[in-house]
């Protein structure tokens, strides 16, 4: 995973707004970029990544964008 990537969620997602408590849903159908690279990141990974979604800075789990996510090109 790394920064730059671009993931469009195949469902709805939970968000975590960078530096703050509040939740937000990601709709299914919604594209995010990944922000920070984490590099080669498991499948399974509970690392937070930091992506962007319409124009909001957000944490979201690894585990999220693999699952619930695909890969665009």
């Amino acid at each position: 995973m790394y920064s730059g990537d671009r993931y469009r969620l195949k469902v709805r997602t939970l968000a975590v707004v960078s530096n703050q408590e509040d939740i937000v849903d990601i709709p299914a159908g919604d594209e995010v970029v990944v922000i920070h690279s984490l590099g080669d990141v498991p499948l399974e990974s509970t690392k937070e990544v930091d992506v962007e979604w319409r124009g909001r800075r957000l944490r979201v789990f690894a585990v999220d964008l693999h699952k619930r996510g695909e890969r665009q090109s």
